[in-house]
């Protein structure tokens, strides 16, 4: 997929993808990474068929993403994705400016 941020595309952003059940619900582990490169490009791999809540950030830290209020809280700025077995989904997604409670 491609990371933007405006118009423009957007480098070392970090994309998160975590898987959800049925209903939903985030479950933040397991939970898979990328960085985008200097085109704004990323690539994760060996991905289980299922759903997914996908996320492109910076500002952020690990246990703020292990975090599921964190999800429940941004869960209108993730994207939806199903994965189908030997399925290849192109994702593009756009920054979001989400900073660490201190």
């Amino acid at each position: 997929g491609n990371v933007r941020k405006g118009a423009k595309p957007d480098s070392g952003t970090l994309i998160v993808l975590v898987p959800t059940d049925t209903a939903g619900q985030v479950d933040p582990q397991p939970a898979s990474f990328a960085v985008a490169d200097d085109k704004g490009a990323y690539t994760i791999e060996d991905l289980a068929p299922g759903q997914y809540r996908a996320l492109a950030l910076r500002g952020y830290s690990i246990e703020l993403l292990a975090d599921i209020s964190f999800w429940e809280q941004h869960r209108d700025q993730t994207r939806a994705i199903a994965l189908e077995p030997s399925a290849h989904v192109q994702l593009d997604l756009a920054l979001q400016e989400i900073k660490d409670a201190e």
